[in-house]
């Protein structure tokens, strides 16, 4: 199905302008990818689209990201709030992943990673527009790219995960984990249901 849909992606030259930019929105889209490929171990699931859509900014609210910071900051922010597995160390797992998978530069598993991610959009009614819009151009965007650019911008992630800290997700993580060894807040007098 892989080469079929390789077939129907379009071919075109894309003129970036600011690729920082376009790269902060590939980051996030196969940040979502990884979360759900760890989460489903390489499965996929029928809430695969619902994943893919609430974790990447770029698919959920067609968000233009400026930076690979921001893009990171915004795929753990989402990651810790919006799936049934929370936890910080599995958002930072997901960046790490697609670090190394930029910095190996080859181009093919970053293609079947977003092949997969346009498969299971196309099969939703409400969220084929976003394949077309997203997901296919990437995939094409991402054969033309030289591996040294790969390589950078894998770097660069890099190097942002060493100082991402729970602070700057601008979550009150931290609080809310010692609520959670604490047993969670007391709540005073009856609760009714």
């Amino acid at each position: 199905w892989e080469k079929e849909m390789l077939l129907r992606l379009p071919k075109k030259r894309y003129l970036v302008v600011r690729e920082e930019e376009v790269m902060a929105g590939l980051v996030d889209i196969l940040c979502a990818y990884v979360y759900d490929h760890i989460t489903t171990d390489g499965e996929g699931s029928p809430e695969s689209v619902w994943t893919y859509t609430k974790l990447s900014p770029s698919l959920s609210y067609v968000a233009k990201l400026p930076t690979l910071r921001h893009s990171v900051i915004c795929f753990i922010r989402r990651a810790v709030t919006f799936p049934l597995h929370r936890h910080f160390t599995l958002a930072l797992r997901c960046v790490y992943d697609v670090a190394h998978l930029l910095t190996t530069a080859r181009k093919l598993p970053i293609t079947r990673c977003l092949l997969r991610v346009k498969w299971h959009l196309d099969k939703d009614e409400s969220k084929y527009p976003l394949s077309r819009l997203y997901v296919a151009p990437y995939a094409t965007y991402v054969q033309s790219l030289p591996t040294e650019t790969l390589q950078k911008y894998g770097a660069q992630l890099v190097s942002i995960l060493t100082t991402i800290t729970k602070p700057m997700v601008g979550l009150p993580l931290e609080e809310m984990e010692e609520l959670g060894r604490q047993g969670g807040p007391e709540v005073e007098g009856e609760v009714e249901f």
